[in-house]
């Protein structure tokens, strides 16, 4: 494994498509998991909406830039070996076109999240 990720936000989108979709159970487990392993480099909290709706539940690691769809509550062991320096999640990633996960990295990139 590598080094852990430094400083990140984990951005799981709350909005009534990905909520319906497990988003809020994911949320919560991630939180969980995150303060268990004693992860304190590692934020996670709710974001409106990503505009993925169709790939979701999704959620966003910041400023890393990795985009994951589809999410399941059973990622998130997979997520936090990720958090720990581990391998991104291919099999979460790529779902959602460029142009739309440019524009949601570039609306961090300014501070809204």
């Amino acid at each position: 494994m590598g080094e852990e990720t430094n400083g990140c936000h984990v951005l799981v989108c709350t909005n009534l498509d990905c909520q319906a979709r497990g988003s809020e159970e994911i949320l919560a487990a991630l939180q969980q998991r995150v303060a268990a392993d004693g992860l304190a480099h590692v934020a996670v909290k709710s974001y409106l909406c990503f505009g993925g709706c169709q790939q979701g539940p999704n959620l966003v690691l910041y400023p890393q830039r990795t985009w994951y769809a589809g999410v399941q509550k059973d990622d998130v062991d997979d997520i936090i070996i990720h958090l720990k320096g581990g391998p991104v999640v291919s099999r979460l990633t790529g779902k959602v076109d460029a142009p739309t996960e440019e524009l949601i990295f570039q609306l961090l990139d300014t501070g809204l999240y």
